[in-house]
């Protein structure tokens, strides 16, 4: 599964860990997680077919929002996220990547409720196109 797959190249990378140790999380983090961490949500997907079926190659967009409590942090870790996803290639978790190619990045702000009031979190969210070999339907 690709989302197997993110997570064990961003958790395996030494500057991605280094940074967030195991606080990557797919689709969202709990109320309260320690800064920094990174959520990763699939966008968008498609699934390539010619006119005898399915190729067998997946292509979806993903969003990973990196979290810190700093523009210094959140820079930090977009840029470890993108030197390790950006133009890979390989097998990694039973998952077959062809390519991986940074689409954008935006920023924004965010606010989490603690026991002493309100923090505000700055956020950059790092856009992704992998395209992967998947299962071919029956």
């Amino acid at each position: 599964m690709i989302e197997d797959a993110i997570y064990y190249l961003l958790a395996n990378d030494a500057t991605v860990a280094g940074l967030v140790g195991t606080r990557i999380f797919p689709g969202y983090a709990k109320e309260g997680t320690a800064v920094p961490y990174i959520v990763y949500s699939r966008i968008s997907a498609d699934h390539d077919e010619s006119t005898e079926g399915s190729s067998g190659l997946g292509i979806a967009r993903y969003q990973f929002s990196c979290v810190d409590d700093s523009m210094r942090g959140i820079a930090a870790l977009a840029e470890a996220v993108r030197k390790e996803l950006q133009d890979y290639t390989g097998t990694v978790a039973s998952t077959c990547i062809h390519t991986v190619h940074a689409q954008g990045e935006t920023d924004g702000s965010a606010v989490q409720e603690t026991p002493g009031g309100e923090t505000f979190l700055h956020v950059r969210e790092c856009d992704f196109e992998l395209w992967f070999d998947e299962d071919k339907p029956t």
